[in-house]
């Protein structure tokens, strides 16, 4: 029987958000698997748990990446000595003794420091890393790249990491076609305006598609409006023609992918990249960098660009806008490509590495 106290408190983010409502209930389900869940409230969690005996859920009020957290969850979960603790995030109790199963997701703090500040945040964020190194806990991380980013930046070996690839969920599978959502065509991008994300770039070539393609709007979804995003706009007299959407939810966001001319993703690094591969789970052809894993995860599905080059974007969207049969060959290219990316394969792996502890 294997005793896991699963760290859930970051199920309301995006990101890890998902790896946990997509991983965890296989945990907390697996029969030969005793389990704990480590919860603090919000309306995402209470629909997590309503099917977990409240005698394995260990409430706390403590927020991960908080200083209270250090102190609060090691005493939670005193008297459980003998089951690992499965954060996932690199960031954890820092006083915690269990022994530990860890998910690094990407580098992106040392990769890019100057992205973060103030700079502490990456020492703090170092320590952790280093701490992880050498306690002997069981390291997963999600794509080829970060783990040769653990090797080169924090000396990991590379026997100790295992790589197990995120799956999408399924609704991109088989989420029925709803309505257009716009009545403009439109080419899209999903994330968030973080520098690393170099939208900069895929606003400079949306810019030259202009005189071609006057008709054509772009859709951040995910984005919020801010000023610096207006100011670069304006000035590329591109302002009533680039929507930011902000926050939308999981069905939102599909039915911006279905009815989209194609997907943009001019990344600098990406641990793993999901957006990419939703689109090309609805069936969208994808142009995307090849930048940290985007390369490793899109292999041969996906147009590539160099992401200083807003020409060289600008010209392969226009092939894209004019060339239907290219087009329709990426799309099915992609939709092949994401299949190998499912949940149940994820899942499936997990569980193998951990009963193998």
């Amino acid at each position: 029987m294997k005793k896991i106290i699963l760290d859930a408190r970051k199920i309301n983010d995006y990101g890890i958000g998902e790896y946990i409502k997509n991983l965890y209930p296989a945990l907390i389900n697996a029969e030969d698997f005793d389990t704990r869940v480590v919860i603090n409230h919000c309306p995402v969690t209470s629909r997590f748990c309503e099917e977990i005996p409240s005698s394995d859920i260990i409430r706390v009020k403590s927020l991960s990446h908080s200083v209270r957290e250090h102190l609060e969850v090691p005493g939670a979960v005193r008297g459980l000595e003998g089951f690992r603790y499965f954060s996932p995030h690199y960031i954890f109790p820092w006083f915690l003794k269990n022994r530990k199963i860890i998910t690094i997701h990407d580098l992106i703090h040392f990769k890019f420091p100057h992205y973060f500040r103030p700079g502490i945040k990456v020492k703090l964020a170092e320590q952790f890393i280093k701490k992880i190194r050498h306690s002997g806990a069981k390291v997963f991380t999600v794509s080829e790249n970060s783990r040769e980013d653990l090797e080169e930046i924090f000396g990991f070996s590379r026997e100790d990491v295992t790589v197990i690839h995120n799956g999408i969920p399924e609704l991109f599978f088989k989420y029925k076609r709803g309505a257009n959502p716009k009545p403009f065509p439109y080419i899209m991008f999903t994330g968030n305006f973080k520098p690393h994300k170099n939208i900069d770039t895929l606003l400079k070539a949306f810019a030259l598609l202009e005189e071609k393609h006057p008709g054509l709007r772009l859709v951040l979804a995910g984005v919020e409006k801010n000023s610096r995003l207006s100011g670069l706009t304006k000035e590329l007299g591109i302002g009533s023609r680039v929507f930011p959407t902000g926050f939308i939810g999981v069905e939102s966001l599909i039915d911006l992918l279905d009815y989209s001319e194609f997907f943009v993703f001019p990344s600098r690094y990406e641990g793993f990249g999901f957006p990419p591969l939703e689109a090309m789970a609805r069936k969208r052809a994808v142009i995307s960098t090849r930048c940290g894993s985007l390369g490793e995860v899109l292999g041969d599905a996906a147009i590539f660009f160099d992401p200083d080059s807003p020409e060289e974007l600008s010209v392969k969207m226009d092939t894209l806008l004019t060339d239907t049969g290219f087009r329709k060959r990426y799309e099915e290219k992609g939709a092949r490509q994401a299949e190998k990316y499912t949940v149940e394969k994820m899942v499936s792996r997990y569980l193998e590495e951990i009963r193998s502890l």
